[in-house]
């Protein structure tokens, strides 16, 4: 069936695959689903002129869901091709999105309890199998801090966010927001310390109302039955709710 999404999240999977959600016009929740391999970085782009970024109003066949395995009940199955971008919403209008999308703390989304690590660490996750939902919004009552470092053992970039939500608990969660990543990793394109990277990003935060966008990752190999907490979106406004970033 042809209908009208707007996105919410566009964030980095492995190699060049990539997370979609976002609402359809009902205000049912949707993850677009391309079968086992997608979407990648070119169902981002479906035409020279047109990019699915956040905040953009898509149209698209969606069918019907995969073997559904909760929390991840989002997932809808959709061509690989055939989805245009109808329109961007004004800043008023994604504002207005956030703030009915909004739970008032991270606890309050899922539908489930949320686990810690149990060794001193920042992880959160909730447990494969539990939960009816894997995405929500938060609007952030604090940005605490900004980290943005190579891990030797990963071998890759690191990005998180300190911050409380509205309830007031304290997090340091994985932003694997896309938009977010490439514009850390240009700065330091620039020449820019990574450290100089993240101060800037924090005070540009600190600055503005920030709504986040919280998603459920999948388990995977050393954690199958674990689906850990992550920044699926950052988006701040100033007070006149124009959007800087995001």
């Amino acid at each position: 069936m042809r209908q009208r999404m707007v996105v919410t999240d566009v964030t980095r999977m492995q190699s060049d695959r990539v997370c979609v959600g976002g609402y359809l016009e009902d205000g049912a929740s949707i993850r677009p689903v391309c079968e086992r391999h997608g979407p990648t970085e070119a169902w981002l782009r479906p035409s020279r002129e047109e990019r699915v970024v956040p905040f953009a109003l898509i149209a698209l066949d969606v069918g019907s869901p995969p073997d559904l395995v909760a929390p991840h009940t989002e997932d809808r199955l959709v061509p690989h091709s055939g989805h245009r971008v109808v329109e961007m919403l004004p800043d008023d209008e994604a504002v207005a999105l956030l703030d009915w999308s909004a739970s008032p703390g991270i606890q309050d989304i899922f539908g489930a309890d949320l686990h810690t690590d149990g060794d001193g660490s920042w992880g959160r996750y909730a447990r494969s199998g539990e939960g009816t939902r894997s995405l929500g919004t938060i609007r952030a009552a604090r940005i605490l801090g900004v980290r943005y470092q190579y891990s030797p053992d990963r071998g890759r970039w690191d990005y998180r966010l300190r911050f409380a939500d509205g309830a007031g608990e304290q997090y340091q969660l994985s932003v694997v927001d896309l938009g977010f990543r490439r514009r850390l990793d240009a700065m330091r394109g620039d020449g820019i310390a990574p450290e100089r990277i993240a101060a800037a990003t924090l005070a540009t935060l600190q600055a503005q109302a920030v709504y986040l966008r919280i998603g459920l990752a999948r388990g995977w190999e050393r954690h199958p039955d674990r689906c850990y907490v992550q920044v699926t979106g950052v988006y701040g406004f100033e007070t006149s709710r124009r959007r800087v970033t995001g």
